[in-house]
């Protein structure tokens, strides 16, 4: 056992590699223009002396909170490439959840934590939204965090003030990366208070939990406010307002979902089950059915022990949001997008069922029974390897993987392959200029321009159909989200080039019929 400090260390540092290593791998998503141009506006905001107030004036990113945005602006050194440093920054707060994901089954035993952290980096959409998504990550980061700093109160029944002072500081984070989190807070909080109350000795009330729950809050929400320009205009009203719009999101994109355009907010209620079940690899689903059946009967058994008052906290990590999203079914799509916070619990109850499939196996075949284990949770790198740098689109086969998914559901809505569909145009367009142009909103065109070499001019935010497109467009990169694939017969156009992995297309390259 003494060698498991020495592995914990080297998987850190294995994974911090890994961050800088495939960080610069990875294209700009149609939404990361606007948060990066928030970020930068946010620095102006405090670099002019708090006067500078357009970063409230752009789009609506008033409403959102800037704290993940502004660090990569921030250090971005003179001339360096912003969408790598974001990159980076990204991937390096995917450590963090892995490491938040480790501290929790740490308390479950050392093997637990380091099976867990296993789990969570072999799930192929964590991975790939870990390296561009600025919005999921850093709330996924902050939720498992303030998980470990609530189970600290309500497992350990630490009652000190410095526990409570690292709850607010918790929560505070994750308001700043989603303000409109707070439900979710709420909603783990009032569980864990349950399951403390239930678990007692005598179903008493500890008489300072609501005043240091109180200091706790006030806490939070000071930490929010302080890098929120639009904030300081109103501390309390204007983050009530922006949870409000959060909660009334009321931007409808058509969802490709079981071989249907459907309305983002009329999608059916077993949407994110349907994702959870499909999009996450069956070993590790296979393992956390088993590690939920193993904490139900040690729960029975021990119903006011530790472990079981971890367990209760594990499944209101998962189980809670999962049931508000189906029963409310807000406006929500994107596949797991939403909900990759509790992707690290999913990972923890699969490593507690790897665990208990080992400690049953008997003396003698444990170690046969672990390897076994072991290689099941390696099989999905094997996906990673196949659909890098676009993990994000990852099917498990109870889809028929992303090349049979790919017809009915969406793969990569992000638009992260037009880098490599302008690359290849770049390589494969002549030394000439051309006139390009983007079928797509102008945030997906604006992803695509980030890469297009100075040579080629942009026409953004072409309609579906092609008639339309203007005469001196001389090449379209087009995202086939939203099942717009275009095929042979296409009257004028011919699609020269696709951007896909696995049998998927993700990307199209047009050319002019001459």
């Amino acid at each position: 056992m003494k060698t498991l400090p020495i592995l914990e260390f080297a998987s850190c540092l294995l994974l911090v590699g890994a961050a800088v290593f495939f960080c610069d791998d990875y294209g700009s998503n149609w939404d990361e223009m606007v948060h990066s141009r928030y970020g930068n506006l946010v620095v102006e905001y405090f670099r002019s002396g708090l006067k500078d107030t357009a970063c409230n004036e752009w789009v609506n990113m008033r409403f959102y909170g800037p704290l993940f945005e502004v660090i990569p602006s921030a250090i971005r050194p003179e001339g360096g490439d912003l969408y790598a440093i974001r990159h980076l920054w990204l991937a390096l707060l995917g450590v963090g959840v892995v490491a938040g994901a480790w501290c929790f089954a740490r308390r479950l035993g050392p093997i637990c934590a380091l099976v867990s952290a296993l789990a969570l980096v072999a799930m192929p959409r964590f991975v790939g939204h870990a390296f561009h998504n600025s919005k999921d990550i850093p709330f996924a980061l902050t939720i498992a965090w303030f998980i470990v700093a609530w189970s600290r109160i309500v497992v350990t029944r630490d009652q000190r003030w410095r526990s409570y002072l690292l709850l607010g500081t918790a929560a505070g984070f994750v308001l700043c990366a989603r303000p409109g989190g707070l439900p979710i807070v709420l909603a783990y909080m009032f569980g864990g208070l349950v399951l403390s109350d239930l678990t007692r000795d005598r179903a008493v009330p500890e008489p300072r939990l609501l005043p240091r729950l109180g200091v706790a809050f006030c806490v939070a929400w000071v930490l929010m406010v302080l890098p929120w320009p639009w904030a300081h205009e109103n501390p309390l009203m204007n983050p009530i307002r922006a949870m409000g719009i959060a909660a009334a999101f009321d931007n409808v994109y058509p969802v490709l979902f079981d071989g249907t355009l459907t309305k983002s907010d009329a999608l059916p209620r077993i949407y994110l089950p349907w994702y959870l079940s499909h999009a996450t690899p069956l070993p590790v689903l296979a393992l956390a059915f088993v590690g939920l059946i193993a904490m139900v009967r040690e729960q029975f058994t021990d119903f006011r022990g530790v472990r079981s008052r971890m367990f209760g906290l594990l499944e209101l990590w998962i189980f809670a949001p999962i049931a508000m999203l189906v029963i409310v079914r807000p406006n929500i799509y994107d596949g797991l997008r939403h909900v990759l916070f509790v992707l690290p619990a999913l990972a923890i109850m699969a490593g507690i069922g790897a665990v208990s499939v080992v400690r049953a196996s008997g003396r003698r075949a444990r170690v046969p029974v672990a390897s076994v284990v072991l290689v099941l949770l390696a099989m999905p790198f094997r996906n990673h390897v196949q659909l890098h740098p676009y993990q994000s689109t990852y099917f498990n086969e109870l889809a028929g993987g992303v090349g049979e998914a790919a017809a009915g559901y969406e793969t990569d809505y992000w638009a992260t392959s037009f880098r490599e569909a302008m690359e290849w145009l770049d390589a494969h367009g002549g030394d000439r200029p051309m006139t390009f142009g983007v079928r797509g909103s102008w945030l997906v065109a604006r992803a695509a321009s980030y890469y297009a070499p100075p040579r080629f001019a942009a026409l953004r935010g072409l309609k579906e159909d092609p008639t339309t497109w203007p005469a001196e467009v001389d090449a379209v990169i087009s995202t086939t989200r939203a099942a717009c694939l275009y095929g042979e017969g296409l009257s004028g156009w011919k699609v020269v080039h696709e951007v896909g992995r696995d049998g998927a297309v993700f990307a199209q390259v047009l050319r002019r019929v001459e």
